[in-house]
């Protein structure tokens, strides 16, 4: 059984708890039509990473990415993917973060929607995808704020987060964006 500080349960009970999120989130999202994954490990994503550069004829370049893959040296291969796809890392990212709301299997959404049911208006994400808007509460979802914390313009706005609407700060740049990812 596991013991929650009496703190964390206060904070809960009021609304006063702010849930930061990560990827075991999306991973426990499948596809609708095959139960699989519907989002990559970061190691599966990695390793589609250089199969891309295979595919655009950067052998080296794959052949290293795969390497430290291969060594559980993740950050390495992801910072050589990066540099070596250059104009095209933020289209690879968008393929394979960006898929349709329909084709996920409606019950695998069902802890993002217990996060927004913790009564926090404020969820922290490092997720690049679009689950936790997915699983916001249909008469919240036209109202849910999303922020990147990381695109310039939105760093300024963001010590104007209200309090009433659902709110989505992200601590990544979403790919496409003007900001450093």
């Amino acid at each position: 059984m596991t013991l929650i500080p009496s703190q964390l349960k206060n904070a809960l009970k009021n609304g006063k708890a702010i849930p930061f999120i990560g990827a075991g989130v999306s991973i426990s999202v499948k596809n609708k039509t095959d139960g699989e994954l519907l989002f990559p490990s970061w190691k599966t994503l990695l390793e589609q990473a250089g199969t891309r550069l295979e595919a655009e004829g950067k052998q080296d370049e794959a052949s290293i990415v795969k390497a430290y893959v291969k060594t559980n040296r993740l950050l390495d291969a992801a910072k050589e993917a990066k540099q070596a796809l250059a104009a095209n890392w933020f289209p690879f990212l968008k393929q394979q973060f960006d898929p349709n709301s329909n084709d996920a299997e409606p019950e695998s959404l069902e802890l993002a929607r217990r996060l927004w049911k913790l009564g926090s208006n404020l969820v922290i994400t490092t997720n690049y995808d679009r689950v936790l808007r997915w699983a916001c509460p249909p008469d919240q979802k036209d109202d849910l704020a999303e922020w990147d914390i990381e695109a310039p313009a939105e760093r300024i706005r963001i010590d104007c987060v209200s309090v009433a609407n659902h709110n989505l700060i992200r601590l990544l740049d979403e790919p496409g964006n003007n900001g450093e990812a």
